[in-house]
């Protein structure tokens, strides 16, 4: 098994080995997917017989193999050349992430489930891993506004979304589903989510005006766009905190509407004109009012009512 690993994990000569033109049935099938079927059922053996931590070990390999099993074979599906051919896009960095969050949050939902506990450090280490992928790659590596990198000319279904909206969702996964995990991976997650989701909305707006590239000046009907777009993504947020009771995701909400507010006195004033420049103030005003309102009439009053019970506990 040792042998096997450093062959196939820590061998550079791997991405120039020819795999075939069939995508899924190919070379990689049997290197890694067989592999990783044959560690488990070594590993359930070992189990079996009183070694639980040899199985373990095994069982570790196993799933690295299956998560660059399903790397790779995107890669392949993409490119159908050797794996070291062609330079990593955007969309294949983001759903590299969004695989190695998905494998951890996985293993450590499923661990505990099948006696595997010694699986959840594993399943940590993972979502970490992706959560620094899904950062470091399409947000500053591959980021298309500064690589000048083709989106694609369809609106929405283009690059951005395997590229940020996938990871985004992964990484709001695991910080609802790590649940016991350390509080810092747990707030990662949250972070990474949020702002990748951002960012991928922003860039929508982005692709519909520019297409393919999204190089080049704003119009003015960008700028508003932007500005009305945010609007909405932050109320949204406000409302789905308040819904659901989580102050993060309020809280989260407040911050985008501050944001457009600093945008809308900072750049809207200066570079919007006429029409667009009053929409702008006044769509962010009815925002600023629509969650004073929401957060008077759903936040304080649940506050003051939990104040108001605490002191009559006390004073009984």
């Amino acid at each position: 098994a040792g042998v096997v690993a450093i062959r196939l994990l820590v061998n550079p000569a791997v991405f120039d080995y020819p795999l075939g033109p069939w995508p899924v049935i190919n070379a990689l099938l049997w290197g890694y997917g067989v592999s990783a079927v044959a560690l488990v059922l070594a590993g359930a053996v070992l189990r079996y017989g009183g070694r639980p931590k040899d199985g373990a070990l095994l069982e570790v390999l196993a799933v690295l193999f299956t998560v660059l099993l399903v790397i790779f074979e995107i890669r392949h599906a993409i490119h159908r050349a050797p794996l070291g051919e062609g330079r990593v896009s955007l969309a294949e960095w983001g759903l590299a992430a969004t695989v190695v969050m998905v494998a951890g949050l996985l293993v450590w939902r499923l661990a505990p489930r099948l006696v595997r506990r010694e699986l959840l450090p594993l399943g940590e280490a993972l979502v970490g891993v992706g959560l620094v992928l899904s950062a470091g790659a399409p947000l500053l590596l591959r980021n298309p506004l500064f690589t000048g990198e083709a989106v694609g000319p369809r609106p929405v279904f283009n690059a951005l979304l395997p590229g940020f909206l996938a990871p985004a969702l992964a990484a709001l996964l695991a910080w609802r589903g790590l649940d016991g995990a350390g509080a810092l991976l747990r707030k990662a997650g949250g972070i990474a989510g949020g702002v990748l989701l951002f960012a991928w909305v922003s860039l929508a707006v982005r692709q519909v005006f520019h297409g393919t590239s999204l190089s080049g000046s704003a119009s003015q009907a960008e700028l508003y766009t932007y500005s009305a777009v945010w609007v909405v993504f932050g109320l949204a947020l406000f409302a789905g905190g308040v819904r659901t009771g989580r102050v993060a995701v309020r809280r989260a909400g407040a911050l985008v509407l501050g944001l457009v507010t600093l945008k809308v006195f900072l750049v809207d004033t200066a570079r919007l004109a006429g029409l667009y420049r009053v929409v702008s103030l006044l769509g962010l005003g009815v925002g600023l009012l629509a969650i004073s309102w929401a957060y008077q009439r759903f936040v304080g009053s649940k506050e003051t009512g939990a104040a108001e019970g605490r002191s009559s506990g006390e004073e009984s």
